[in-house]
């Protein structure tokens, strides 16, 4: 099993984030890290100054280039994204123009301050996919938002929450079949 953030994880990462102390732009670069992380379900270095620039920025569509091959993805631009976009300085590079070791002390930081433990940039992204696999349930939609090789890779990656959503899957089933089957005897 990979590591994500629990639902009250989350919760306290929210809280931090509504939190931070706006005259410090090391945690608004912390605060817009994680929620970039999080609505893009990027790797570590695909969205920082070495691979995204503005000119990957495009009115509905942010392309990422692959930091582990040599492709990229398109994600779409929502108004989330936009608005984390919209807060960041136009005149460099690119959104977030900090090295890797720069970025890792912002999210850590933050972290810190929600008192999240074992956690990190990469658990950003493996909480951007079980979430979107939570939302879609569709592994193959998961594993093309994530860029990985294949779905092999993501259900190897996300096997705990698959398996621990079934019973739920099926008491949700149950239900909408138990209320077809109590709709037809009326």
């Amino acid at each position: 099993d990979v590591r994500f953030l629990l639902d009250e994880e989350i919760k306290s990462l929210m809280v931090a984030l509504n939190n931070i102390d706006e005259n410090r732009a090391f945690e608004r670069e912390g605060r817009d890290l994680i929620k970039f992380y999080l609505q893009t379900g990027a790797r570590a270095k695909e969205i920082l100054s070495d691979l995204l620039k503005w000119k990957d920025v495009q009115e509905d569509n942010l392309i990422l280039s692959s930091s582990k091959t040599e492709s990229s993805r398109t994600i779409i631009i929502t108004d989330g994204i936009r608005k984390i976009l919209s807060n960041r300085d136009r005149n460099k590079p690119g959104p977030f123009s900090i090295g890797y070791y720069g970025a890792y002390n912002r999210v850590k930081f933050i972290l810190k301050k929600a008192k999240i433990e074992n956690a990190s940039i990469q658990t950003l992204r493996k909480t951007a996919g079980a979430i979107h696999y939570k939302t879609h349930h569709d592994i193959f939609a998961t594993s093309k938002f994530l860029g990985h090789s294949s779905v092999k890779v993501t259900e190897s990656h996300y096997v705990g929450l698959i398996q621990s959503l079934k019973t739920e899957y099926a008491i949700k089933y149950d239900k909408v079949l138990s209320d077809y089957f109590n709709t037809s005897e009326k």
